[in-house]
C-alpha cells in the first residue's frame, strides 16, 4: 500500500518518549494507509456495483501510533471513488474521511465520490440530510448512466471532490 503523511510529526514516537517532562503530550505522526485489497471481506454494495464499474477495491485507514482511527471501503472506477454509507461495521470517522478527501484531491486519484446508500435503512433520512448538508448532490442512472448503476434499491450522491479551474477572462 501507500503511506501519505496526514498532520503532526513526521516520525513515530515510543511510548516512553510521548509525554515530557512538564507532562505535555509530544505530537505523533498520523497516518493515511491506501491499499488496493482483494475481494475478500468486501461490503456487499462495492460487489453490486462492481459488477457494473469493474474498479479496484481501495481501503483508507487512518492511523496513529496507538492504533487505527477509522477505516473506509471504498470502490475506485476511472476517477470516481464509490463509498458504501450503511451497514458500515469499520469505524468511518471523520478525520479519517477528511484525509481521504484530502489525498484524493492532493494526489487527483479521484474527482468524484459517491456515496452509496440502502433505501430501506433506517438511518437514510438523516443520512441524506447530513450528506446534503455537507455538499452532496443526489444522481440517478436516468440522468447520470456513466456515474451510477441501475438499482431500485440504492440512492446515490454524488459530490465533487474537486474541479478543474475554469479560466475566467478579466477585462482590463
Amino acid at each position: 500500500g501507500i503511506n501519505a503523511e496526514y498532520g503532526g510529526a513526521s516520525e513515530q514516537t515510543s511510548p516512553a518518549l510521548a509525554v515530557n517532562g512538564e507532562g505535555c503530550t509530544v505530537p505523533h505522526s498520523v497516518r493515511l494507509n491506501i491499499t488496493v485489497v482483494g475481494s475478500v471481506n468486501i461490503h456487499p454494495l462495492l460487489s453490486i456495483i462492481k459488477q457494473d464499474f469493474p474498479g479496484e477495491l481501495v481501503e483508507y485507514s487512518l492511523q496513529d501510533y496507538y492504533g487505527g482511527l477509522g477505516r473506509i471501503q471504498t470502490l475506485r472506477f476511472q476517477h470516481v471513488l464509490y463509498m458504501p454509507m450503511t451497514h458500515v461495521t469499520d469505524r468511518t470517522t471523520k478525520e479519517c474521511f477528511q484525509a481521504m478527501l484530502e489525498h484524493c484531491e492532493g494526489s487527483r486519484s479521484a474527482q468524484q465520490l459517491v456515496a452509496c446508500i440502502e433505501r430501506g435503512a433506517p438511518e437514510r433520512p438523516s443520512l441524506v440530510r447530513t450528506l446534503q448538508f455537507l455538499g452532496f448532490k443526489a444522481v440517478t442512472f436516468v440522468k447520470h448512466p456513466r456515474l451510477v448503476p441501475r438499482n431500485n434499491k440504492l440512492i446515490f450522491m454524488l459530490y465533487w471532490i474537486y474541479k478543474e479551474e475554469e479560466l475566467v477572462t478579466v477585462d482590463p
